[in-house]
Parts: structure tokens; sequence; C-alpha cells
């Protein structure tokens, strides 16, 4: 009897000590201050996170890019638009930019204090550091950079260890709060994620535009002609009429085509120098004739 008095006071008091739990969330990346200028408007048009597998002593704390998961690429343009309303814009006319983030390394752990105690009741810290790749495309130009994403769940009190060790450089952005629940630990996820990216990926398009290197592919690219050649293809199998084909070029080369063509030819007919018809035939024609060049089809 006295011995389960005291393995429930025992619990009490653990308990009383150990508090509420506390999530957190930091993202590093070099380009903390990067100026909200660059020549071009950009729009992120495709955003790919590709995943590391999950591991088999995976701890509570969740990788930033597994929260963020198939975040709709409107959400992360519209946070970059937030954020640098210089750099990005919803506008149809911005160039459309790829971003692909690879996430090959994560690191887990627990803080020293709950390796020792294995009953696990103690104060803790679970912490995963998720290291990614992030390539921009834009004019068909890739460039890489890297960016650190961490996450913690901390189960502090006043014996507590206190945060895991984290970089000891400062943040780009850090959140944290107490007791989250699950839809507020994905916006804070997302947020610190967005704060993070958003920077590094101005700075590449900038370093880019500064070289010279954007100037450059945008006058040698040409309309996509493997896009040109699924339409086709769909169009000569009866999947889809004329119309249709026409309409699938014509959306693909407003919203993501980097050559832009549809853009140029869609402000002379804002200006009234061509007709709507005229515009669309031009596009089509733009796609049609890349098509013959590459005697994709014979």
């Amino acid at each position: 009897m006295k011995s389960a008095k005291r393995i429930l006071f025992f619990s009490i008091l653990v308990n009383s000590l150990c508090g509420c739990m506390t999530v957190r969330f930091e993202g590093y990346s070099q380009f903390r201050n990067i100026s909200d200028e660059t020549v071009n408007r950009y729009r992120i048009m495709l955003l790919e996170i590709n995943m590391a597998p999950l591991e088999k002593n995976f701890t509570p704390a969740t990788p930033i890019p597994r929260l963020v998961g198939a975040l709709p690429e409107e959400d992360i343009n519209a946070w970059a638009v937030r954020l640098m309303p210089k750099v990005f814009s919803t506008d149809g006319n911005a160039i459309p930019i790829r971003i692909t983030v690879d996430n090959p390394v994560n690191n887990h752990d627990l803080d020293h204090i709950s390796k020792v105690i294995l009953s696990g009741l103690l104060p803790h810290s679970y912490y995963s550091e998720s290291t990614c790749k992030v390539d921009v495309e834009a004019f068909g130009v890739c460039k890489e950079t890297e960016i650190s994403l961490i996450s913690a769940i901390d189960q502090f009190s006043i014996i507590s260890s206190g945060r895991p060790i984290f970089k000891e450089s400062i943040a780009t952005f850090e959140k944290t709060g107490f007791a989250m629940k699950a839809n507020a630990v994905t916006e804070n996820a997302v947020e610190v994620f967005a704060r993070t990216i958003v920077p590094a990926v101005a700075a590449i398009l900038k370093q880019n535009e500064q070289s010279g290197i954007y100037f450059k592919a945008r006058n040698d690219l040409k309309p996509d002609v493997n896009k040109a050649e699924e339409f086709r293809l769909l169009l000569e199998k009866g999947l889809i009429d004329k119309p249709e084909y026409e309409r699938s070029i014509i959306r693909y080369a407003e919203l993501y085509d980097p050559s832009r063509v549809a853009v140029e030819f869609k402000m002379l007919c804002e200006n009234g120098v061509i007709s709507f018809d005229e515009y669309k035939n031009e596009v089509i024609k733009c796609f049609n004739a890349e098509l013959e060049k590459s005697h994709v089809y014979e």
C-alpha cells in the first residue's frame, strides 16, 4: 500500500513539474536580409517537395517539409507576394518559376535527459532538422541553394534541460507556441517554411538577373516542344477535339511556358495591334512551328 502511494505521489509530482508541451519551428538560410527588388516580377508556378523516407526511429518532431507536404503553389506564392511584393506577383504576366525542394537528410534526436530516463516521464525534447537543397528554375535556367528547417517538441518545466542544441547562427525566422492545435502546428510550419525559402529564392533570381544569364536565356528560349507534343498526341488519338487542343495550348502558354510567347502576343492584343483571334492563332502557330522543327512528327 505504501509502495502504491509512493508511486502515485511520484507520478503527480512529475506531471506537475513537466508543465505544457511547446512546439517550435526554425528556419535557416544565408539570405536573411535580401533586398526586395528585382528587374522582373516572378510567380511560383510549381512547388515540388521531394521527401526523404521515414526512418525507423522517427520522433514526434515531424520535419517541416513533411508538415508542409502538398502545399498548393498558390499558397506559397501568396506568401511570397506578401513578403516580397516587388519580386513576386500573382499577375499572369509575371515570369513563371519552378521550385524543387529535395530533403535527403533528416536528423532526429532526443535531449540527453530523455536518453537517460527510460520512463519518458521527465522533461524531454525531441527535434528534427531537415537540410534541404532548393532548386529554382526560371527561363529554363536552374540554380540551387540550401536551407535548414528545424522542428521541435519540448516537454519543459522548471527542471527541464531547456531547448535542444540548434544551430549557433541566428534563425531566418522562428515560431514558438504552447500546446498548439493541429491546424496551428501546420500553419506555423508553413509560415516558417515560407519566410525561410522566399528570401533564398529571391536571392537566386536577383543573382541570375545581375549576371545577365536570364537575359540571354530568355532570348534563346522557344515554346515547350514536349508540351506541344503531348497536346498533339491527345488530338491525334481523338481524346480531345481541335478547340480543346487550342485551348490547352493557349492556357499552357499563358500560365506556364517559360518562353512567354503568349504574354508578348497578348500585350499586342490588349494594345489593339492584333485581334483576339490573331493572338490565339499566333501562339498556336509558334508551338506548331517548334514541333515541325524538332521533327517529332515525320
